[in-house]
């Protein structure tokens, strides 16, 4: 039996084996430079699982809307939009909503920062949408559209900036604004775990 193995492994090859002074060198350390694509990789990836579940991503509604004269102090502007049904009866009074202008940059502005405080509590005719524009056909067609909800919304004062209103970058154009201006709304209406929408079930 023993002369089968010695047939089977040439001497040399046995010898590095059996001699612990040689084990070293059978045994090949990896270099700690060879690890660090692997850990740079490892890391990104646990970074991205934590971010996939501490992680929010606001869902929020957009619709067209319109600057126009505070009725109780002429001198004051508020906003009107129109936003579908089912998006419309999830706003609230109260809630925040940011107005765009569409005569100024939301990169280099943002929106103006508004309050909501008024949501009607069912769809809106076109008649209606014209009263809040006294009567201008123009201005109503452009922003209402059929089994909508009207939301009214007061922008929030700030005296320092040249516009009168807060606004959610900078300090805001160096121009004032006027009633009739078109606007988007945009009102976040929850937020989610980047990882829900992939399994549903953990919203």
């Amino acid at each position: 039996m023993a002369s089968e193995q010695e047939s089977l492994f040439r001497k040399e090859a046995l010898e590095q084996v059996s001699s612990p002074e040689q084990l070293d060198q059978l045994m090949q350390v990896v270099n700690l430079r060879d690890w660090l694509p692997l850990a740079s990789i490892g890391f990104l990836v646990t970074l991205a699982l934590l971010w996939s579940v501490i992680g929010r991503i606001p869902i929020f509604v957009e619709s067209k809307g319109l600057l126009i004269k505070n009725r109780s102090d002429s001198s004051q502007l508020t906003s009107v939009s129109y936003f579908p049904i089912v998006e419309g009866k999830q706003i609230q009074v109260g809630d925040r909503i940011l107005i765009i202008p569409e005569t100024n940059s939301i990169q280099e502005f943002g929106g103006l920062e508004a309050t909501v405080t008024e949501v009607s509590p069912s769809s809106v005719t076109q008649a209606s949408a014209l009263k809040r524009v006294d009567g201008n056909l123009e201005l109503a067609e452009l922003v209402y559209t059929p089994a909508s909800i009207e939301v009214l919304a007061q922008l929030k004062p700030n005296p320092e900036n040249v516009t009168g209103y807060e606004w959610s970058m900078s300090k805001g154009p160096s121009e004032k604004l006027s009633g009739g201006t078109p606007v988007t709304a945009r009102v976040t209406l929850s937020d989610r775990a980047p990882i829900s929408f992939v399994f549903p079930f953990l919203k």
